[in-house]
């Protein structure tokens, strides 16, 4: 399960790529979240240019967030 979480979390921060052109760094926080019960987090934190849209690629970004979409639904629902 650990292994497809990551493989989402993977997916979920190429579409965000995908979405704003810009990178995105994912840092876990340490304990403080776990000694709590609570479900740890992740602080998502961006590199890179400032937000622009590519309206010239926007299509074909539009057909592969929807390709990267599936693969989610498919980790999801185990298909």
């Amino acid at each position: 399960m650990e292994k497809d979480r990551n493989k989402i979390l993977g997916i979920t921060l190429e579409i965000l790529y995908l979405l704003t052109g810009e990178d995105y760094l994912v840092v876990k926080k340490s304990g403080e979240d776990q000694i709590s019960g609570a479900q740890s987090r992740a602080q998502i934190t961006t590199t890179g240019p400032p937000l622009s849209f590519m309206s010239t690629e926007r299509s074909s970004s539009d057909q592969k967030i929807v390709e990267l979409t599936n693969k989610i639904i498919d980790l999801l629902t185990g298909e």
